[in-house]
């Protein structure tokens, strides 16, 4: 970028003025105030959907201590270990530490993040609409429709859509410290380089900022003789190394640059037509912020009716027109190629999660259309469209946006309301039919969790992108809720044939044992399980279940070491230690087993088992209870 002055207000169409007055406290106020107003509802919301994994279930986020293994391993390492894929995202850990040091797993910190996040993303919009416009008006009105755009809610309703605002945060405030760093020198272009470090380090969308800082170069300043010059400058520098720093990090992790998320089989024509159909898609979404879909379940151009195919695509082609027709007017031009550029990503079809379009892409992209339409309500003639209706016309948008968002965020209160309103719209979803079911089974309810899991199935064998790993988890699902329901045939045969599909999945094992123990064939549950805590060594169920095959084939000891390793992991177990009891009884040691009995019963007056072990110790009984 130049460090030419600009040209005052009279020169090319786009040339920024002179303006050097600040931004106003007032407008920052209103903007922060309008990004409150939209979300603050959303702090009292649950987990839902990735949250309950990527928080709950992420032991790495409970300690500071372990933040060099979120830079040095892939996000989701804290959950499958052996998986590389594609996720770099330290910065998602450490703001999730930020959230468990201040309420452990209170969700309500998490939100809080969210909030208090995208408010400061919608002031760095103000500050890039002010650095690239000098116009208060178009940094406040383009702040305004930013806090507010509909777009935002999965991004800041969800606690997992943290990623994409911190990296929007950064990537703003990146933007604008290269626009700044064109006057004031290269201390700004320092600051650009560690913001956009940042923006990387939560998310590698983060990547297209250099090209979209090119084109703010192009489009915004002057083009005068020596002036791409600049693109060599020191400026630049920064940046660069940011680049360097972050790549070396992510391939150091990863094991390579990215590794393929989908593998999508299409003709050169079809992918064409269902990048343009996506890419029309995104652009109308923008413009009209509304019919919210959380979990779209991705099909190529040629299997989409016409009906749903050919407005996005023509409504792509018009928006080409429209820029090729304003191309004079450069501050349009650049916000045109913001979205356009930072929308690239989401047009990765095999880097992107298997529903492919997902309205979080957007959180970036948002941003250069706000511009782009802060510029047009700036632009309009006064003798035709007087200040006072301009005003008018972008309050009414904000209104409007700030009610679509209030009808939207419910959506995201608790995880049935989730799943059961996405549904609704994506019927066709195996991945919310089969969180459904599991939500469904965990409440109790195994019939409606088997209903789920079937359509779960369906689903996934009429997707075009087919996951094996959607319909084992299905098939599992219809082997957890038969045996709960007792049809251990039907229990047999879905695990059986997720076993089939995965040799490796220790559910299958464990459920294939749970069902020969059920039926009492013991004696071919016992290998079963044994290759379940082969699988998983941590998972104290499959030991407890072994350990209690175990003592009913009498091998006392053996299932003694199996209920021990339990509650090593699991101190709390009452299971685990109810069979460590049944073995100590077993081999003599009655005051030991009464004296855990008794424990059980001061934590649990209603465990039916340990009263009826009590009574057998006390009455000399042979045999000990089969355990639940």
């Amino acid at each position: 970028m130049s460090g030419k002055s600009h040209t005052g207000t009279s020169g090319r169409p786009g040339a920024i003025p002179q303006a050097e007055s600040p931004v106003r406290l007032r407008h920052a106020a209103l903007v922060l105030g309008i990004a409150l107003l939209c979300y603050v509802q959303t702090a009292g919301y649950g987990f839902v959907w990735d949250d309950n994994q990527q928080i709950g279930a992420n032991d790495r986020i409970r300690s500071f201590s372990r933040l060099k293994e979120a830079f040095a391993e892939p996000f989701w390492a804290f959950h499958e270990p052996k998986l590389r894929g594609h996720y770099y995202r330290p910065l998602q850990t450490l703001a999730y530490m930020v959230g468990y040091a201040v309420a452990g797993l209170d969700p309500a910190p998490y939100h809080w993040l969210n909030i208090v996040l995208h408010a400061l993303a919608a002031l760095a919009v103000v500050w890039l609409g002010w650095e690239a416009t000098r116009s208060q008006r178009v940094a406040l009105w383009a702040g305004m429709l930013f806090a507010a755009h509909p777009m935002h809610t999965e991004s800041v309703a969800w606690c997992a859509g943290i990623t994409d605002i911190g990296c929007g945060l950064f990537y703003f405030v990146a933007l604008a410290c290269l626009m700044r760093s064109a006057r004031r020198g290269t201390l700004w272009g320092w600051l650009a380089g560690a913001a956009f470090l940042a923006a990387l380090l939560f998310k590698e969308t983060a990547l297209t900022l250099p090209v979209v800082a090119v084109a703010g170069y192009w489009m915004l300043y002057d083009r005068k003789p020596g002036a791409h010059r600049s693109l060599n400058s020191a400026r630049w520098l920064p940046l660069a190394l940011a680049l360097g720093a972050y790549l070396s990090l992510r391939i150091h992790a990863l094991g390579s640059f990215a590794a393929k998320a989908n593998e999508i089989s299409l003709a050169l024509w079809d992918r064409l037509l269902t990048l343009a159909y996506l890419a029309g898609l995104y652009l109308a979404k923008l413009l009209l912020p509304f019919g919210h879909n959380a979990y779209r379940v991705f099909e190529p151009f040629s299997r989409i009716e016409s009906a749903r195919s050919i407005p996005p695509v023509v409504f792509l082609l018009l928006c080409g027109a429209l820029v090729v027709r304003l191309r004079r007017e450069r501050r349009l031009a650049f916000s045109a190629l913001f979205v356009l550029i930072s929308l690239a990503p989401a047009l990765s079809l095999e880097s992107v999660g298997r529903n492919v379009f997902a309205e979080r892409y957007l959180y970036i992209p948002s941003a250069g259309f706000c511009l782009f339409a802060a510029f047009l309500v700036e632009g309009m003639e006064s003798r035709l469209v007087s200040l006072r209706l301009r005003r008018v016309l972008a309050g009414a948008a904000v209104a409007a946006y700030v009610v679509l968002v209030w009808i939207r965020n419910p959506v995201w209160r608790d995880e049935m309301t989730f799943y059961t309103a996405t549904l609704e719209t994506s019927p066709a979803a195996a991945m919310m039919h089969q969180n459904l079911g599991v939500l469904y089974y965990r409440e109790g309810q195994p019939a409606a969790a088997l209903v789920e899991f079937e359509a779960a199935r369906a689903s996934a064998e009429r997707a075009f992108i087919r996951s094996v790993r959607d319909k084992r988890d299905a098939l599992l699902g219809i082997a957890t809720s038969c045996l709960a329901l007792g049809r251990l045939e039907d229990a047999w045969r879905a695990a059986a044939a997720a076993r089939e599909l995965d040799p490796e999945c220790q559910q299958a094992w464990f459920i294939l044992g749970g069902v020969r123990s059920r039926q009492g064939r013991d004696a071919d549950a016992e290998p079963l399980l044994a290759k379940a805590v082969e699988l998983a060594p941590s998972d104290a169920a499959a030991r407890i279940n072994l350990g209690s095959v175990l003592l009913f084939r009498g091998k006392r000891a053996e299932a003694e070491e199996q209920f021990r390793a339990a509650l090593a992991l699991e101190p709390g177990s009452a299971p685990a230690r109810l069979g460590l009891a049944m073995c100590l009884a077993a081999s003599g040691d009655q005051d030991q087993a009464l004296r855990i009995v008794r424990e059980i019963l001061r934590e649990q007056p209603g465990n039916a088992d340990a009263r009826r072990l009590l009574e057998q110790i006390h009455g000399s009984a042979a045999k000990a209870p089969r355990l639940p």
